[in-house]
């Protein structure tokens, strides 16, 4: 087991050589849990700010990758509901065939104007995947409304919100 440079932008750990990266997800009442959100794939605030550039450097960066492991925290009450899901690399590969429409305009990162933007990625029968959203506010690449059925459900426990506070 080798980790990574803390801000690298590349994998989190290399395990058997295979390149990690770890995301995480904190859902509360108002999120689905069937649904994953990704806040930030990648930071993509240099400039060109085009859709065939902002594609191009998430395809790159996603080739980093061997696996993408997320761990989920779905607040349910009291309880806390865990999940580590594998969500797969070529899954959100598949970004590479979008058409981005623009969103909104607005001041970006050192007072640049931008025009965030955004793309539905679906299946050859039209069957939604997820969102893509190139954010112009703070520059990151977002994956939104992942259903979950298309990632592997590696583990799953629960956890009343009183114990994990014994536990540290």
């Amino acid at each position: 087991m080798q980790p990574s440079g803390r801000t690298a932008p590349r994998y989190d750990l290399v395990v058997d050589g295979v390149r990690i990266s770890i995301k995480t997800e904190t859902t509360g009442k108002s999120a689905d849990p069937k649904f994953i959100s990704i806040t930030k794939l990648l930071t993509v605030e240099r400039d060109p700010w085009t859709p065939e550039s902002l594609i191009e450097r998430t395809l790159k960066h996603l080739s980093e990758y061997d696996a993408i492991l997320m761990l989920r925290a779905i607040w349910e009450g009291a309880l806390i509901h865990y999940q580590l899901v594998e969500i797969p690399v070529a899954l959100l590969q598949q970004l590479a065939t979008v058409q981005l429409q623009p969103v909104a305009q607005r001041a970006g990162m050192a007072g640049r104007v931008r025009i965030s933007l955004t793309a539905t990625v679906c299946k050859d029968d039209g069957t939604r995947l997820f969102r893509v959203v190139f954010d112009a506010t703070d520059g990151k690449c977002q994956i939104k409304n992942l259903d979950i059925r298309a990632c592997a459900l590696l583990m799953e426990w629960d956890l009343h919100a009183g114990d994990a506070i014994r536990i540290f």
